[in-house]
């Protein structure tokens, strides 16, 4: 677009001033009238052209300035509008990513938080469904493990009221159903004083013969009314045990688990005996009285004929107040293998616990069952034998390694790098 900015006067007359015919006053005069997007350039209009990401200000191409979240759109700032799953980086949308079990919320990512009975299923949180005979742990399903004597009930171990045979509906895979266990040929014909392994023996019932593991030894005894299996919770672990019922008490009936009774017997012996039955659940859910290792001791019975007077430094091993922690200082009444109790302190190296209401030495570990072998003042307080230790969990829901009561004697010392004895 050109437009014409020049105005002529050919002549002006003013007074006083002498003007000859053939003369001329010429005034050239340029007016600038160019529109806002154009500029004058020689006379002449003329758009003006600026940059992608330019505008015109005063007549000049400045650059475009926009906000954080704005982007240039014909010429202008706009705001940048991204989709709901979308950010603004460096002035575009871009997708949001979430880690694994996380969600898109209210612009950035968040954890995914699902009810108790719940799970992560494809960015949501969905029901956790168990089969019939499972429950919910830790988010999965696990099957329900129940004692004995106990049956699942809507869910839970429920107690099976009355005696029950333990036999019924039992499948052996080899030998026969005794008192809830399988017992094979081999097991039967296994020999009086040879080694055994207390964690993996399978103690049962020989007819009225109880066979157990006794601290690593194999031991079979006859038991004078009858034998039974019974549970017992052993380091935090429920083990079968065999043993002999006692009917010098009610007839072999008791009415409190864990309940003990005890007899000083010093008719027979210099050193009077007392032995001690303790209450348990047999597998055929029945309360029964069942003789325990009692112990020797030195001084003499008491007036009723239940316990020992007991002497300087002996003790009662069966009574709980005997073991006691004071920080890493233990407290203990140790039963060797005479069956003489008497009152240890041990220092233990990395703490003191509390298993079942026992106090006692323990070494932190990583895994549940694992075994390991340490030396351990055993058999006396002169020299240290190779005991094992199993990784239990104790009272503070912390795993610890604890000896097991069993140990292997040591002729000369115990080698205390490996745990075991020296040659």
């Amino acid at each position: 677009m050109v437009s014409l900015n020049r105005v002529v006067i050919t002549s002006l007359l003013f007074a006083g001033m002498s003007i000859g015919c053939n003369e001329s006053i010429v005034f050239e005069e340029t007016v600038d009238n160019c529109l806002s997007d154009q500029k004058l350039e020689n006379g002449v209009c003329v758009d003006i052209k600026c940059g992608t990401n330019q505008k015109i200000e005063n007549g000049e191409c400045v650059d475009i300035k926009c906000g954080t979240n704005q982007k240039i759109e014909n010429g202008e700032c706009v705001d940048i509008k991204c989709g709901t799953n979308q950010k603004i980086e460096n002035g575009e949308c871009v997708d949001i990513k979430c880690g694994t079990n996380q969600k898109f919320e209210n612009g950035e990512c968040v954890d995914i938080k699902c009810g108790t009975n719940q799970k992560i299923e494809n960015d949501e949180c969905v029901d956790i469904k168990c089969g019939t005979n499972q429950k919910i742990e830790n988010g999965e399903c696990v099957d329900i493990k129940c004692g004995t004597n106990q049956k699942i009930e809507n869910g839970e171990c429920v107690d099976i009221n009355g005696p029950i045979d333990p036999c019924e509906g039992k499948v052996c895979p080899q030998g026969t159903c005794s008192e809830g266990v399988c017992v094979t040929s081999e097991m039967r014909a296994v020999q009086a004083d040879t080694p055994c392994d207390p964690e993996t023996f399978v103690e049962f019932c020989d007819g009225k013969q109880t066979v157990y593991c006794d601290q690593g030894i194999v031991a079979k005894s006859p038991c004078a009314s009858a034998c039974a299996v019974y549970m017992e919770s052993y380091h935090g672990v429920v083990k079968l045990q065999s043993g002999c019922i006692d009917t010098d008490y009610n007839n072999g009936e008791c009415t409190e688990l864990d309940a003990l009774e005890s007899m000083c017997d010093d008719t027979t012996n210099t050193t009077p005996a007392v032995l001690v039955s303790a209450c348990q659940r047999t597998t055929r859910n029945q309360l029964k009285w069942i003789s325990v290792n009692g112990y020797y001791c030195k001084g003499r019975c008491d007036s009723a004929h239940k316990k020992c007077e007991l002497a300087e430094n002996e003790c009662d091993p069966y009574d709980k107040s005997n073991y006691k922690c004071d920080r890493r200082n233990l407290t203990y009444c140790y039963l060797d293998s005479n069956l003489q109790a008497s009152i240890r302190t041990s220092y233990c190296a990395e703490a003191c616990i509390t298993m079942n209401g026992i106090a006692m030495c323990g070494y932190t570990c990583e895994t549940a069952g694992e075994r390991k072998q340490r030396c351990v003042y055993a058999d006396s307080t002169e020299v240290k034998d190779s005991g094992v230790f199993i990784c239990r969990e104790a009272e503070d829901s912390k795993l610890y390694s604890v000896w097991n009561g069993d140990y292997d004697l040591c002729e000369t010392e115990c080698d205390v790098s490996t745990g075991e004895c020296k040659p």
